[in-house]
């Protein structure tokens, strides 16, 4: 398994895979604000990331038959595709198309985990994901010049062990920046 890569595509110029994005206050009323985003693929061709601090109403056993109540939270991941379930684990498992983000996370969406998952034999942490977030070329790094993300690297930390409402100050604490002092946020705590 290896990390996601866009060279076998033909484009070996990729930007900030594996960072966050945190919404800032030119997202205000946007789909995208108060969120924290993981950037998991970012190219000339466009972005891919899911939202890792929106957690739903619903537990997984609503979507999936014979599931558990409670075994993953299920999250909002984005505006795209709100009807396919992505999911973030850890890596004492993998399974067949497991996507490795070189954080300690991969990314999956197999049979096997949903039955690992019922069967309480998946990986220690899960997140279970509905949509994603994604742009098209040169998109993102249009919201970027007109400041509307903080850009920071990606923790398995915050990811899987930040609760949902500190995961932006969290990643934004990274970079020596207190949300809380940054007048361009629309974040509460």
């Amino acid at each position: 398994m290896k990390p996601l890569d866009n060279s076998e595509a033909g484009d070996s110029t990729r930007f900030f895979p594996n960072h966050f994005l945190i919404s800032l206050s030119r997202l205000a009323g946007d789909y995208f604000q108060n969120t924290v985003t993981l950037l998991l693929e970012h190219s000339s061709e466009g972005a891919f990331g899911l939202i890792i601090n929106r957690p739903l109403d619903i537990e997984l056993s609503a979507l999936i038959e014979e599931m558990p109540d409670e075994v993953a939270p299920v999250l909002e991941g984005g505006p795209v595709e709100q009807t396919r379930l992505f999911f973030l684990h850890s890596t004492e498992k993998s399974y067949d198309g497991s996507l490795d983000t070189g954080l300690g996370v991969l990314l999956s969406s197999s049979d096997e985990l949903i039955e690992d998952l019922k069967t309480s034999r998946a990986p220690a942490n899960v997140l279970s994901i509905l949509g994603y977030a994604g742009w098209g070329p040169a998109q993102l790094e249009s919201e970027l010049v007109e400041d509307a993300w903080l850009i920071t690297p990606a923790s398995k930390k915050i990811i899987f062990e930040t609760p949902f409402d500190k995961k932006a100050f969290e990643a934004a604490r990274q970079l020596g920046v207190d949300l809380n002092l940054y007048q361009s946020t629309t974040f509460q705590s």
